[in-house]
């Protein structure tokens, strides 16, 4: 992004391409920015003595592989 700012600053064009691309990238930014979100609120609902991640269990790899089917 700062190329194409760079560019179009100095006199010069942005391309569709260009847009597009960045289009691209900022839904990728979202998409991380939202499970990063999800994890801390994840760790912010977490009380003391409370295990952050909860141990897995034999019944949730069972239904996993189900799934699959």
């Amino acid at each position: 992004m700062n190329q194409i700012a760079k560019r179009i600053n100095s006199g010069g064009h942005a391309y569709r391409a260009d847009i597009e691309n960045v289009e691209e990238q900022l839904t990728e930014i979202r998409e991380d920015f939202g499970k990063t979100l999800a994890f801390l609120t994840e760790i912010t609902d977490a009380k003391p003595g409370k295990l952050f991640m909860r141990p897995i269990r034999l019944s949730d790899l069972t239904e996993q592989l189900t799934e699959g089917e």
